[in-house]
């Protein structure tokens, strides 16, 4: 018995070759129309675009887009070594579905059979535990997987670029999202994720444009760095109750969510993982986090106020730099530093009161923070960094505690506003002041 394959690329298709031992399977080629012959048992391992040029090829030779299998249907057989599939039938619709099972429980790091593939569609058995890396990589076409309850481990880029999936349903037994699974599968609209997940890797979801919204289980203890990077179509993130840790840039450039809850499980939140989230006008942070990273909330200009509760003791480089729509702000009564430019341009704010824990203002801490009139400082202020204050242009008072030793000639440079009282003080400390 025959069976018609057709390629949509019909011209410069060459040669095929099949079996464990690269002997090209009994087929009949017709260049002319396309059209490729199999008896039924046939293995096929790659098509070859050779352009007219006779030649050989290896396993990781795969196919690419103008050379493209239409209509494919492959059993589910165990082989004794990891590659060659059988041609067991033609599928009548458009749909591409590929079942394939090797010979232990892992459907195979980097297949060749697969990667770069134009398919449509794909069913996995349930007797894998684990899909390897790569093995959907850049099959652009696909629109739909099924993926099975036996599956424990989605691998490193196993859907990367997968642009036409728009959505994805992962099992209860799935427990780790590897490094880069999703990355770059735009068309990607909902996803749904099992209860017995624990970690999502590195730049999992990253550049995810169609997503709009992602649930957290209670289960995830840990979201990777890049996680949701570029997510630009996020609007709503719910993070379960047991995330102890928020990777650096994770929902960096996330430019339509627009609140946020860290439940009080979190204890960590890397540097810029809400950077560029400029919709984001709501942050509620949970009473185990212990400092504000570098650049965490970096340019979220929609932000209106934040409360850094008592359990925060550091807010680092570039915290709320460019925070332009920030008004008001509650600091940690446990904070002992605030870094360089942690508030640096948040034009908006029009007070701060620094507790009575924090010994240094650093170097361009509230540098262009135009709207501010007021400003409270602690008992424990010894010193005072160059242009903390830089451009502070309305800002009237500042209470100089008895404490301050030092204050950089520049730091209340451009403070046009500044009361003669207030001068007067700043002057006893260091003459050489200027505003």
């Amino acid at each position: 018995m025959k069976y018609i394959k057709q390629f949509q690329s019909k011209s410069n298709l060459y040669n095929i070759y099949g079996t464990n031992e690269y002997a090209s399977p009994n087929i009949y080629m017709n260049i002319g129309d396309g059209d490729i012959y199999y008896d039924k048992g046939d293995y096929l391992i790659c098509v070859i675009n050779t352009n007219g040029n006779n030649g050989n090829t290896t396993l990781w030779t795969t196919y690419n887009s103008a050379d493209v299998i239409n209509k494919v249907l492959f059993d589910d057989v165990e082989q004794n070594y990891l590659s060659p599939l059988k041609v067991q039938d033609i599928n009548d619709n458009n749909d591409h579905i590929l079942k394939i099972k090797f010979n232990n429980d892992t459907l195979g790091d980097n297949a060749p059979l697969i990667m770069n593939i134009y398919i449509k569609s794909a069913s996995i058995p349930n007797i894998y535990k684990t899909l390897g890396s790569n093995i959907f990589l850049n099959c652009s076409g696909l629109k739909k997987i099924n993926i099975p309850d036996s599956i424990t481990t989605i691998g490193s880029s196993v859907f990367n670029a997968c642009t036409e999936l728009t959505t994805l349903k992962l099992g209860n037994s799935v427990t780790s999202i590897g490094d880069n699974a999703f990355n770059r599968c735009t068309g990607l609209t909902s996803v749904t994720l099992g209860n017995s997940l624990l970690s999502i890797g590195t730049s999992a979801f990253v550049l995810c444009s169609s997503l709009t919204s992602i649930n957290i289980p209670n289960s995830v203890t840990s979201i990777g760095q890049y996680a949701f990077q570029g997510c630009s179509s996020l609007t709503s993130v719910t993070l379960g109750n047991s995330v102890s840790s928020i990777g650096n840039s994770a929902f960096n450039g996330c430019t339509s969510l627009t609140s946020i809850n860290i439940p009080n499980s979190v204890t960590s939140i890397g540097y810029a993982a809400f950077d560029g989230c400029t919709g984001l006008t709501s942050v509620t942070l949970g009473n185990s986090v212990t400092s504000i990273e570098s650049g965490t909330f970096n340019n979220c200009t929609s932000l209106t106020s934040i409360n850094i509760p008592d359990s925060v003791i550091s807010i680092d480089n570039n915290a709320f730099n460019g925070c332009t729509g920030l008004t008001s702000v509650t600091l940690s009564n446990s904070l002992l530093s605030i870094s360089s430019a942690a508030f640096y341009h948040c034009a908006s704010l029009t007070s701060i009161i620094i507790p009575n824990s924090v010994t240094t203002i650093y170097n361009n801490t509230f540098n262009g923070c135009t709207g501010l009139t007021s400003v409270t400082l602690g008992n424990s202020v010894v010193s005072i960094g160059s242009l903390a204050f830089y451009n502070c242009t309305s800002l009237i008072s500042i209470n100089i505690p008895n404490s301050i030793s030092f204050i950089q000639g520049d730091a209340f440079t451009g403070c046009t506003s500044l009361n003669e009282e207030t001068k007067a003080k700043i002057l006893a400390i260091n003459s050489n002041c200027t505003f």
